[in-house]
């Protein structure tokens, strides 16, 4: 019986390790999984890039720099300065010749590298609307421009001291295409608060600025606008006061030469200097007597009348 007991308790114990040995071996060993098989993904097709076209560069043969003026001849040809320029520079160059200011402004303010030849509006014009930058301004004897002298009778009972004081008022002048007894003294009279055409009694036109003086001193008219310095050289005849001058208005220039902002300083500024050094180039081309160097507030004084007027520079030239 004992012998049985024990073989059988060994049996036993047996089928009982080889039970905890069974999920050691097998129940929790790793299995590696099979790998899924790759996705598909088709090689894409290069595409060509787009071709950019090359920059021509300024002063080429296809983009050449460009001198626009209004000429004064009509049989002027701007071929022989085309050439000189060219010379000089070695670049090219191409002159425009064109009917009009408006024209030059407008190729000014285009995107052909241009030096404008402009009369004064157009000039102011160039300058407002940022086509470019003024280097060179015309002078007529010893004059860049023109300013009006508005004069007054004074020592008298109803003396004027004010531009205000010529509303309800007649003002006389030569015409109303006239620069200094119109144009002038109108964005004056703006700037002092009158409206000439809605604020004057009325608008008396003379042949000359010596009768528009004597008008002046006979009380004919409570002002008019003469050439500046004009009344020093002018005894009107008078029954009691003077004549005196009441303001004096900024210079509207004569006109100049602005560089568009696609011009390289360096290229700019020597042909600044071919210009100024060999005026005689420019025959046919332009008339005036000298041209002087433009300092930075050559213009600043008129732009600040405009401004006070109320006339927007911008739209002047066109």
């Amino acid at each position: 019986m004992l012998n049985f007991h024990r073989s059988g308790l060994r049996s036993t114990l047996s089928a009982i390790l080889i039970m905890l040995m069974l999920p050691a071996c097998g129940g929790n060993s790793f299995v590696q999984p099979t790998p899924r098989p790759p996705t598909f993904t088709p090689t894409p097709r290069s595409t060509p890039l787009p071709t950019v076209a090359t920059q021509v560069p300024l002063g080429s043969e296809s983009r050449p720099y460009h001198v626009a003026f209004v000429a004064p001849d009509q049989n002027a040809s701007g071929s022989e300065l085309a050439r000189y320029l060219s010379d000089q520079t070695s670049v090219a160059f191409e002159v425009d010749l064109l009917s009009s200011y408006a024209e030059v402004l407008r190729q000014l303010c285009s995107d052909k590298p241009t030096f404008g030849w402009l009369d004064g509006r157009a000039l102011l014009a160039a300058q407002a609307q940022g086509c470019g930058v003024p280097v060179l301004k015309f002078q007529q004897g010893k004059s860049s421009g023109q300013k009006a002298d508005l004069i007054v009778h004074t020592g008298i009972k109803d003396e004027v001291k004010t531009i205000a004081g010529f509303k309800g008022k007649d003002y006389c002048r030569l015409n109303g295409q006239d620069v200094q007894s119109w144009i002038l003294p109108s964005l004056a009279m703006r700037a002092g608060g009158i409206n000439p055409v809605q604020d004057l009694k009325g608008i008396k036109e003379f042949d000359n600025n010596a009768a528009l003086m004597q008008a002046v001193a006979d009380n004919i008219c409570v002002s008019a606008a003469i050439p500046a310095g004009t009344l020093l050289t002018y005894s009107p005849k008078l029954s009691s006061g003077q004549l005196a001058v009441l303001t004096t208005t900024p210079e509207l220039p004569f006109g100049g030469v602005i560089v568009s902002s696609t011009v390289p300083k360096t290229i700019a500024d020597n042909v600044i200097t071919l210009f100024t050094q060999n005026m005689d180039r420019l025959q046919g081309l332009i008339k005036v007597d000298e041209l002087v160097k433009v300092n930075a507030n050559d213009f600043t004084d008129f732009q600040k009348l405009a401004q006070s007027a109320g006339l927007n520079l911008k739209t002047l030239g066109q």
